[in-house]
């Protein structure tokens, strides 16, 4: 008897579950927004940042000559770099009493 109390409540409840609305599946279409993109490419990146400040040098060579006279020229710019024993300036040695 158990058993077909069981087998009636199984056979209503598909019965029940069967018989109802079919299931509509709403579709939403997505929506598409635009994007901008741009090309990737390898590039160097330089960043200039302007300060206030004090430069001093680490050390300072005191630079004198010789003989005494009248410089006629200069060999080496402000700022460029000098290797020992490179001639910075010349001197005009037809005006200096030895």
């Amino acid at each position: 008897m158990r058993k077909s109390i069981i087998s009636t409540v199984l056979i209503s409840a598909l019965l029940l579950t069967s018989c109802g609305t079919p299931v509509v599946e709403v579709k939403k279409e997505i929506t598409k927004k635009p994007v901008s993109t741009e090309v990737i490419k390898k590039d160097v990146f330089s960043e200039k940042i302007r300060l206030v400040g004090k430069i001093a040098p680490v050390m300072e060579t005191p630079v004198s000559a010789q003989v005494s006279g009248i410089i006629k020229k200069i060999n080496a710019d402000v700022g460029k770099k000098v290797k020992a024993g490179d001639i910075l300036a010349s001197i005009d040695l037809s005006s200096s009493a030895y």
